[in-house]
């Protein structure tokens, strides 16, 4: 039954090829489309679990009838279905004239790939293995994937129903429709994918020609915890993806509504731009106002690239692990005669 797991990728296809982003930019696109398979997930997991059909084939029908309806909205469209041949039409010419000449773009591109294609055979071949992976963040799956539900269940260790769910939820889908964890660590390593052409779409964004937005993805691919991260079945590459994208609408959002020739100084602690709370070690770049007919540039106080991603990955940890500390500490002052003190003690 491992086909079963192409109904949500074949979704995720069908939603990038529904994206009116295609027009602009393609890798907008697919940030666009991952929002819109992740609002998926959360819906099928959440919906599903109120009738108790968390199984394989509660899943599957799930994810077959959102093919069906995607692929005929698609059908329909066919406006936007050219868009989006046009914007892969785009993206091949781009990788085709970067390798015409081989230089340090190209040299740049080859080790992106090299990188994925290394960490993404890892992924498949090793099942996950980590202390964390083992200690919640697959037993909550199985749990549910027993209860048929997204519940709360009796355990002791509090991480198993405090974490947050999301990332559990993707993988929860290939768990239950492939019957194993083969393809659990691809989640992650999705999120790699994801998070190097974010962050090339931020390089743009802030104004970086061809090359640099290579070599900008150059710089996420290559992350040491990064690359541990991504084949494995954590969820912190997952948050780090979804901050690259919220990251790169922010910077579009705050150019395009300045107007042309305004100078202004923007940091990440405006709620413009989410408030992400990033480290002081930021970069002053170039963002190019997408406002009038000359492009005018404003100085932007924001993290690069680099910063986005691994600052997103160092906070996770940190706030998660206060978070559990916390959680540990509340439950150890409970009276003597619970179950879950026992449990601790």
């Amino acid at each position: 039954m491992t086909i079963l797991i192409f109904l949500p990728t074949a979704a995720f296809v069908l939603f990038f090829a529904a994206c009116p982003a295609q027009k602009r930019c393609w890798r907008a696109a697919f940030t666009q489309a991952a929002l819109y398979w992740g609002v998926a997930v959360f819906a099928i997991t959440e919906i599903l679990s109120l009738f108790h059909w968390v199984t394989r084939a509660g899943l599957g029908c799930a994810w077959l009838l959102i093919d069906v309806a995607v692929a005929a909205g698609v059908r329909r469209a066919r406006s936007r279905s050219s868009a989006a041949a046009s914007g892969a039409c785009t993206a091949l010419k781009s990788f085709e004239s970067t390798f015409r000449k081989f230089d340090d773009t190209a040299a740049s591109y080859i080790a992106v790939v090299l990188i994925l294609a290394l960490v993404g055979l890892t992924a498949l071949l090793y099942p996950p293995n980590a202390v964390d992976v083992m200690a919640y963040h697959m037993p909550r799956i199985v749990h549910w994937l027993h209860n048929r539900a997204i519940g709360f269940y009796a355990t002791h260790v509090l991480r198993q129903l405090m974490m947050p769910p999301w990332a559990e939820y993707a993988i929860l889908q290939f768990h239950a429709l492939s019957g194993g964890d083969r393809f659990d660590n691809l989640v992650q390593w999705f999120a790699m994918l994801g998070s190097i052409i974010g962050v090339s779409r931020i390089a743009q964004l802030l104004g970086a020609q061809y090359r640099g937005q290579v070599l900008a993805a150059l710089l996420c691919a290559s992350i040491p915890e990064g690359i541990l991260e991504a084949s494995g079945a954590k969820n912190d590459y997952v948050l780090a993806f979804w901050h690259s994208g919220i990251l790169a609408r922010s910077v579009r959002a705050v150019s395009a509504g300045l107007p042309g020739g305004t100078q202004r100084k923007v940091c990440l602690g405006d709620r413009r731009l989410g408030g992400f709370g990033l480290p002081d070690e930021v970069d002053c770049l170039p963002v190019r106002s997408t406002t009038g007919d000359c492009p005018r540039a404003f100085a932007a106080l924001v993290p690069s690239p680099h910063h986005a991603v691994s600052s997103a990955l160092r906070l996770i940890g940190a706030g998660a692990e206060r978070s559990t500390l916390r959680a540990e500490h509340t439950a150890l002052r409970q009276p003597p005669g619970t179950g879950i003190t026992r449990a601790w003690l």
